[in-house]
């Protein structure tokens, strides 16, 4: 009877070592995949904040650009409107 028993203890033991060893290698699984995700939601941040900094800086070198033709436009109307100056 006490073989029996002890042999009894022993496998409840075994048990329990088991499903202690399972529900850690779930919560890690569960940390790693949280991990994973944070990732990916950091990197989506990421590229999100590049796409707005090139949008801004197109919408800056179209500006400049129109700035530009505009002088360019008032250098011509001024050249057309007073030849005297140029010569």
């Amino acid at each position: 009877e006490e073989e029996e028993e002890e042999e009894e203890e022993e496998e409840e033991e075994e048990e329990e070592e088991e499903e202690e060893e399972e529900e850690e290698e779930e919560e890690e699984e569960e940390e790693e995949e949280e991990e994973e995700e944070e990732e990916e939601e950091e990197e989506e941040e990421e590229e999100e904040e590049e796409e707005e900094e090139e949008e801004e800086e197109e919408e800056e070198e179209e500006e400049e650009e129109e700035e530009e033709r505009k002088k360019e436009r008032l250098v011509l109307i001024i050249k057309c409107q007073s030849p005297s100056l140029i010569a």
